[in-house]
């Protein structure tokens, strides 16, 4: 396994982000991936920053997405209730012919009152909540597979939800705002070769 760490200083905010490229699944939690997939790329990251300001990291070219599982976590939200800036973490999605763009994105929305997370989906201006919520400084897994060409499963803790989505994912971004928000591990999967 090879592990590149990297630090990078962007507005007073350290992002670290440690990539290992390999099939190590040693530190990935047994019931992260799914049956019929293996781990491609592991990433570990930190992001977020204070109300108004964020972090993010990309995932461009991908050859193909055969999906991603992780474990969020949102130890921190900035900010006060009444704030212009939403307390955001953002899982944007970009399709072939549309990278300068997201098609659609998962949003985890923190509640800076009640301090708890809602799980919403964003397609241009139009914006669905799920019946999810889960609190801070609570590790929740969320995992995304493709079930077929133009619909994707979503599991966010013990829920599952099936989403209409375009063909031909070609990148993912992270973006944390308003609030920390960990993504460990953060991996890339590939369909096992007897399941393609």
């Amino acid at each position: 396994m090879i592990a590149v760490a990297r630090f990078v200083l962007v507005a007073g905010v350290i992002l670290t982000a440690t990539v290992a490229f390999a099939e190590d699944t040693a530190s990935v939690p047994l019931d992260l991936v799914p049956d019929g997939y293996r781990v491609t790329e592991r990433h570990s990251f930190n992001l977020g920053a204070q109300s108004g300001s964020y972090t993010d990291w990309h995932r461009y070219d991908l050859a193909s997405f055969d999906g991603f599982a992780t474990v969020l976590e949102v130890p921190q939200i900035y900010g006060k209730p009444r704030d212009k800036w939403a307390a955001v973490v953002k899982i944007q999605f970009f399709v072939h012919g549309q990278m300068d763009k997201p098609s659609f994105a998962l949003l985890f929305m923190a509640d800076r009152k009640t301090e708890r997370i809602h799980a919403l989906v964003e397609r241009g201006d139009d914006i669905s909540r799920f019946d999810v919520t889960f609190g801070l400084r609570e590790r929740v897994q969320v995992v995304v597979t493709p079930q077929s060409a133009e619909k994707l499963d979503v599991r966010i803790g013990g829920t599952k939800i099936e989403m209409p989505a375009p063909n031909h994912i070609e990148g993912i971004a992270l973006i944390g705002s308003g609030l920390d928000v960990t993504f460990e591990p953060f991996t890339m999967l590939g369909k096992n070769s007897a399941d393609r």
